[in-house]
């Protein structure tokens, strides 16, 4: 017998969504953030921690992008223009002025 340890995000269900009920567990699955994840707002500049709790809800792909390099470069949103690491998928995609 094999047991699988869950991810971070990955939350156990009893059945499949279906029809209405599907959007409305989805959006409660989504709105209740790990202690992880809420453990590491505390650590971010306010002026970020909503764009980083949109982020994390899965509703926001380009929060998501303002997220990681603004992490990336320790929340200061100037470094992002500087950037040099072309090597990284975002890099076309980088936020605030390329």
């Amino acid at each position: 017998m094999t047991t699988s340890t869950p991810t971070l995000f990955e939350t156990p269900r009893e059945k499949p969504f279906s029809g209405a009920e599907s959007k409305k567990s989805r959006r409660k699955v989504s709105e209740a953030m790990p202690d992880k994840v809420l453990q590491k707002m505390g650590g971010i500049p306010r002026a970020y921690r909503q764009t980083y709790k949109r982020a994390m809800s899965g509703k926001s792909l380009r929060a998501a992008v303002n997220a990681f390099c603004l992490e990336c470069v320790q929340w200061q949103r100037e470094e992002i223009k500087l950037c040099t690491a072309i090597d990284c998928p975002l890099y076309p995609y980088r936020p605030y002025g390329k």
